[in-house]
C-alpha cells in the first residue's frame, strides 16, 4: 500500500488539519502489512504536520513506536523532514513515558 501526501492533502501539506486528514487515511489502511508514504521529494518542514499525522499515533491511537516504524516506510523523505519527524516522535515517546 502506498499513500501520497499531496494526493491526500492537496496543497496544504503543513497544517495540523492536513496532518489529521492524513492520519485518518493511515488508520483506515492500518490493516495492511506495510504502508509506504510518499512525500514527493519535497520538504514539508512542518512539525505540526508530522506530529498530527504520525506522532499522535502514539498518544491518541495507542500505537507503539515499534509498530509504527515496522509498518510505515517513508520512501522519499528528505533529511530535513526526517529530523523533524524523529523530533516529534521522540517528544511523544517521552510524553508517553512520563505518564
Amino acid at each position: 500500500m502506498r499513500l501520497n501526501v499531496r494526493d491526500i492533502c492537496g496543497q496544504d501539506i503543513i497544517s495540523r488539519d492536513a496532518g489529521l486528514k492524513f492520519r485518518k487515511v493511515l488508520l483506515s489502511n492500518w490493516k495492511n502489512k506495510s504502508i509506504e508514504i510518499e512525500l514527493g521529494d519535497q520538504v514539508i518542514g512542518s512539525a505540526s504536520f508530522f506530529d498530527e499525522a504520525i506522532a499522535l499515533l502514539i498518544k491518541r491511537e495507542k500505537k507503539s513506536i515499534q509498530e509504527i516504524t515496522k509498518k510505515l516506510k517513508f520512501v522519499d523523505i528528505t533529511n530535513e523532514d526526517k529530523k523533524i519527524l524523529n523530533y516529534v516522535l521522540m517528544a511523544r515517546i517521552s510524553e508517553n513515558e512520563i505518564k
